[in-house]
């Protein structure tokens, strides 16, 4: 375990003595932030880097890391390195009654290496029907299922598609009711009581059984999606509806409705998200609502009345928010997480549900999500800790801002306990406490080992002066276990 933070405190070490080489000479602007902004705080100092990679002709001598891996990732049978897919628009029928979703997948894609033939999809439980290429019917191979990756899809690639050639394929498919991404409760498992209701869960490798895509954190692509549903029925995506700001969809006639959106930042398969149910809104802020079944809509208005605040504090923090819409979706109790950062449309838990809003620091962690995580992105599951890691610390970062230093050094000091006590839990040799877990042989299904999180976390808190916490007898730590300037042997 000590090998493996101190590997992680050289490479944290390693990307901010890169940002601080580049950060004097740059400026950051997001094609939909109004102005170019300089980089004057921590957190952005180190997005920009990760945004910013070492070209192959940048010298890496300077970057005190030794020789660098290149990254593996295994939880994709895709070649998202030679081919990248850019943008899916997607064209779906939601079926409660076969519990199935069928539809079309257009894809635009871009050749990144010569002497590539085909284009390969990750997909599992799919069933695909028709593809074509530039318009033209042609032939796929589908192969064997493997346990947990599921089927590649390979789409032959026109003659002569070199490095830099573009194009398009349309895959017609249908999900199965098996499909792993997919739960579909009955009417009994909702609030009401009276219609059905269906939401997704992509993280970590599960988008695969819902479309047909490059199912790795390592890629990403924008999409547009027409959804139809049954007429009484609301159609939400990680994305910014287009018929804003009515959110009715249009009738088709046939006793559905289509509902339109659109993502024009890039991001990874496993935030693709869908939910569908019977469903109203309350306004929370200028860019924020929250939606939920009838009877719950008013309790979360009340218990998320603090997301605008969040939002403001993150962005001060962290730069611009560049998504457009950040809403919240209050599911069912069986929804399996206390949120998931889907951009455009966090999903939460009625479990947050407490009356005084005193659980509401999840949807902080899930809008840190927006600038860590969904905008910079770990490229394998290996790196999950990239992810999580910082998340946890912009938000403790964003409560701070709002309630002072002293929340933010006594969620670090509990954390490092916590950390502490889940690695003596588990065992120090245990692959579950690898901040860089090894998972070219695991079930690929559990996507992400649980104590990379406290790890991550540790690791990116390493470079925080302490301050001097006030606080009740009873709940004042020992000394040693407060964040210390040097929590690993390489200082920041």
């Amino acid at each position: 375990m000590r090998a493996q933070i101190d590997i992680t405190g050289r490479l944290i070490g390693a990307v901010v003595h890169l940002a601080r080489q580049r950060a004097p000479r740059v400026v950051t602007s997001h094609p939909r932030s109004p102005s170019p902004r300089p980089i004057h705080s921590r957190t952005q100092i180190l997005l920009f880097a990760a945004q910013s990679p070492l070209s192959s002709t940048e010298s890496t001598s300077s970057v005190p890391m030794g020789k660098r891996a290149a990254t593996v990732e295994h939880s994709t049978q895709s070649n998202y390195e030679a081919v990248t897919v850019t943008h899916a628009d997607l064209d779906l029928v939601v079926d409660f009654s076969a519990k199935t979703i069928s539809g079309t997948a257009q894809l635009k894609y871009e050749v990144k290496r010569s002497g590539c033939d085909a284009l390969i999809l990750d997909t599992r439980d799919l069933a695909i029907q028709e593809v074509s290429v530039d318009g033209a019917a042609c032939q796929f191979t589908l192969a064997s299922p493997h346990k947990a990756l599921g089927s590649a899809l390979s789409i032959p690639l026109p003659a002569g598609a070199g490095a830099g050639s573009q194009g398009s394929t349309r895959v017609r498919f249908a999900t199965s009711p098996a499909s792993t991404a997919l739960q579909w409760l009955s009417p009994a498992q909702t609030a009401g009581g009276e219609h059905p209701y269906l939401f997704t869960q992509c993280q970590a490798i599960h988008a695969r059984s819902l479309v047909p895509c490059q199912d790795t954190p390592g890629a990403k692509l924008t999409y547009a999606a027409r959804v139809r549903v049954p007429e009484v029925m609301t159609a939400l995506m990680s994305a910014v509806p287009v018929d804003e700001p009515g959110r009715t969809g249009q009738e088709s006639g046939d006793g559905t409705r289509t509902f339109s959106f659109a993502q024009q930042v890039p991001i990874p398969s496993y935030l693709l998200a869908l939910a569908v149910g019977q469903l109203e809104s309350r306004e929370l802020g200028p860019v924020s609502r929250v939606y939920s079944e009838p009877s719950m809509v008013a309790a979360g208005a009340y218990e998320f009345s603090e997301t605008d605040a969040f939002l403001q504090a993150a962005a001060s923090v962290a730069g611009p928010y560049v998504w457009g819409r950040y809403d919240l979706l209050l599911l069912p109790p069986s929804f399996p997480y206390g949120g998931m950062e889907n951009p455009c449309l966090t999903f939460v838990t009625p479990t947050l549900l407490a009356g005084d809003r005193s659980l509401a620091n999840v949807v902080a962690h899930e809008i840190a999500h927006s600038w860590t995580g969904n905008l910079v992105t770990n490229a394998s599951w290996e790196h999950f800790w990239l992810n999580e890691g910082w998340t946890m610390w912009l938000e403790r970062r964003i409560l701070a801002k709002l309630y002072g230093e002293a929340r933010y050094q006594l969620a670090a000091s509990l954390g490092i306990l916590r950390m502490q006590a889940a690695v003596t839990d588990w065992g120090t040799d245990h692959p579950f406490t690898a901040l860089v877990p090894d998972l070219s042989g695991a079930c690929h299904l559990t996507g992400r080992p649980c104590q990379s999180w406290r790890c991550g976390t540790a690791a990116t808190s390493s470079g925080e002066e302490p301050r001097p916490l006030t606080l009740a007898p009873s709940l004042a730590l020992p000394r040693r276990h407060r964040p210390r300037r040097r929590l690993f042997d390489h200082p920041l």
